[in-house]
């Protein structure tokens, strides 16, 4: 017979291993709603989807405090506006920003125009923001020579950069970041086909500024998976944030896996959903909350699932998204509008889609219109002969009720949608070309 103490002893230590595995196993859950604080720092990226151009606004006369180069005739000088100075003034009555910020805070950047003394034409950019052009690159060329250009055949090796600190207001914060920026002429830019021959012999340039920003970038991990992430502050209204496996390239727009995100939207990492809650840009911050779900998620990128939604033809007949699969595996969404032109350039190839790929993805095609009449009358025109349902709106103004536009945050047209039959997204993509290209070999796999 054992000792009691022994038995004791034994029944002890599988009960002090059993807490530890409890403890243990609790931890791992916890790990998992824990929030992430990711801490972010200035990265130069090389990235042409955050890089923006800018055409530059001339005025008549020479602004006050401005030093010329004194080999220069007909000079003229251009601009581009950096911040709204009545915004600055406001941040400063509140106290938001400092007596020396509101003072040294440039509202403009400058370039000037026109002839040297050999009757050649000529730009500089005051790049160093100190409104005195004698210390600045000047770019002299024929006169000729702009009418040949193109954006993306010009040696830009030969043109002024520099790394310029831009001080900006978003989302009524004031901030501060490095953009490297360049400038050069194109009259080919579709900023400055409004230019004309008169403004040719009044000696105006069409000049661009090209603008490459610095990241916000981050990394952090999710249990044994690692993440890089990428915001850019100066996105369309707001700031847009990267999110994807460190070790990927960051996608370019035409990638299937090509997403932007925004403050409080819901993003999926390694099998969890999280809440992207907060971005503090003067401390240089992203904060992602995880989501415990209970309920089905419905998104509007690849790998989250739509709602069944309800959509009306042409004749104003309902149907539900799922009755559309006309029993075949996938179905693709096709957003457009006659008022949209790259997408009616796209109609012979989706005619072709269907011919070669309608016997394992049905397609549709939903018009976001004001009046279902011009529909009607293009798509029988251009023998569209599958699904056309209408989406009632303003598009330029870009309103509407559709649920289906607003719940799937359609802003670009042509819009592709691929769905499997679980309504789950599969491929998301917008515009022709190389995009339009990318989705037609994901179809041909499927």
């Amino acid at each position: 017979m054992k000792p009691i103490f022994f038995t004791n002893s034994v029944i002890c230590f599988k009960i002090i291993i059993l807490c530890i595995l409890i403890l243990l196993n609790n931890s791992c859950k916890n790990d998992n709603k824990l929030d992430i604080t990711i801490k972010l720092h200035e990265k130069n990226i090389n990235d042409f989807s955050f890089r923006s151009y800018t055409p530059l606004n001339f005025i008549d006369s020479i602004p006050n405090g401005i030093k010329l180069v004194s080999n220069i005739d007909s000079v003229l000088i251009g601009y581009i506006k950096l911040i709204n100075k009545y915004d600055l003034k406001r941040l400063y009555k509140e106290n938001k920003i400092s007596t020396y910020t509101f003072n040294n805070t440039k509202e403009y950047l400058y370039a000037l125009v026109g002839y040297n003394k050999e009757n050649k034409q000529c730009f500089a950019f005051d790049f160093n923001q100190n409104y005195d052009f004698t210390d600045d690159s000047l770019i002299v060329f024929d006169k000729n020579f702009v009418d040949l250009l193109k954006v993306e055949e010009i040696d830009k090796n030969i043109l002024p950069s520099a790394k310029l600190k831009i001080n900006e207001i978003i989302n009524g914060t004031f901030t501060s970041t490095i953009a490297d920026v360049k400038g050069y002429p194109s009259f080919n830019y579709f900023g400055n086909k409004n230019f004309t021959e008169d403004d040719r012999l009044g000696k105006k340039i069409p000049l661009l500024i090209e603008r490459r920003n610095y990241y916000l970038y981050g990394e952090f991990n999710i249990r044994e998976q690692k993440y890089k992430t990428a915001v850019y502050r100066q996105g369309w209204k707001k700031p847009e944030i990267k999110i994807q496996e460190k070790d990927s390239l960051f996608y370019k727009p035409s990638d299937r896996n090509y997403s932007k995100y925004y403050v409080s939207d819901t993003i999926k990492l390694n099998q969890q959903y999280f809440k992207i809650d907060t971005l503090e840009l003067n401390t240089s911050l992203l904060k992602l909350k995880p989501i415990d779900l209970s309920q089905k998620v419905y998104g509007y990128r690849i790998g989250f699932s739509v709602k069944n939604f309800v959509i009306n033809d042409l004749k104003g007949k309902s149907s539900h998204i799922k009755e559309l699969f006309n029993e075949k595996e996938f179905l693709l969404i096709d957003f457009w509008g006659t008022w949209c032109e790259p997408c009616k350039d796209l109609t012979t190839n989706l005619i072709d889609l269907n011919l070669k790929y309608g016997d394992k993805i049905s397609l549709i095609s939903l018009a976001f219109e004001e009046d279902p009449k011009p529909v009607i009358e293009y798509i029988k025109k251009n023998n569209m002969n599958w699904y056309n349902g209408f989406l009632k709106g303003k598009p330029k103004a870009r309103s509407t009720k559709s649920e289906i536009i607003k719940n799937l945050k359609i802003t670009c047209f042509p819009t592709f949608i691929i769905l499997d039959k679980k309504l789950n997204i599969v491929y998301r993509t917008c515009g022709g070309g190389e995009a339009y290209e990318n989705m037609l070999l994901f179809v041909s796999k499927l």
